[in-house]
Formats: C-alpha cells, structure tokens, sequence
C-alpha cells in the first residue's frame, strides 16, 4: 500500500476498504464492526496519514472483482501470486504471513500429513491457500 500523507487542512481522503470474514485478520464483528489484526493496522495508518475510511463488506470473490475494477480501494489480506501482481499493488513488506488451519472431528485420527490420505477436504476456492494444499 503506498500513499503520502495529506497537507495541513486538506480534506480527508477518503478510502473503502473491503471486509471479508476471516477472523482473526479481518472480519465484521457481532456488531457489523470491522475488526481484526489488519483493520487495527489500518485504521492506524488512516490517523497518521488523516484518512477516513469506509468498510465495506463483500465475498472473497467479489472483494478481488471490486479491487480490480476499482469499486473499492483496499483490501487487506491477499496472498501474493505473479498473477494478482500484474494487476495489484502489493507492499514490499508483508503486515502478516498467512497460515492455514485444519479442523477436525474429534473422531477423526489426524497425526501427520499422511493421515490426510483419501479424506474429503475443504478448501476455500480459488484460494493461494487451497493451491498450496493440492500441490
């Protein structure tokens, strides 16, 4: 994300950044609050540089669609890929590697990797996370 701060008495510019639900870096709370590991880093961006900001809540899907035709302005939490980068302006230094989880029925014996075998999965689509996970 690159912006420069605004001069003395300039109006606010204002931002829409797009809010999907993935908590713990980014979601909308039981209040329809924005919160998260990146909202908080936001916001704290916005004073500094007197942004306003407005959140807009979408789909993961949809969030890429509305970056990329400019409906929104920002939107935390993408995982870098040659391809997002032909069209996306990404920092050179990430806020937050990106980690995956795997939850499990308590009846269900997972120990390694191995244990994985013949299992039905679920995966977000067309995530960097999912394509990691085939691979």
């Amino acid at each position: 994300m690159t912006a420069h701060a605004q001069p003395p008495g300039a109006p606010a510019k204002l931002l829409t950044v797009g809010v999907y639900q993935n908590p713990p870096k980014i979601f909308f709370d039981g209040e329809g609050t924005a919160s998260g590991l990146h909202i908080d880093l936001i916001r704290l961006i916005a004073e500094r540089e007197h942004w306003q900001l407005r959140f807009a809540p979408c789909e993961w899907q949809a969030c890429l669609k509305q970056l990329e035709e400019g409906r929104i302005d920002l939107l935390p939490d993408v995982a870098w890929t040659e391809q997002r980068d032909k069209v996306f302006q990404f920092p050179s230094v990430p806020a937050l590697y990106s980690w995956s989880i795997l939850y499990r029925s308590r009846s269900v014996a997972i120990n390694s990797v191995f244990d994985l075998k013949d299992k039905r999965i679920g995966l977000l689509e067309n995530s960097v996370q999912a394509s990691y996970f085939r691979n």
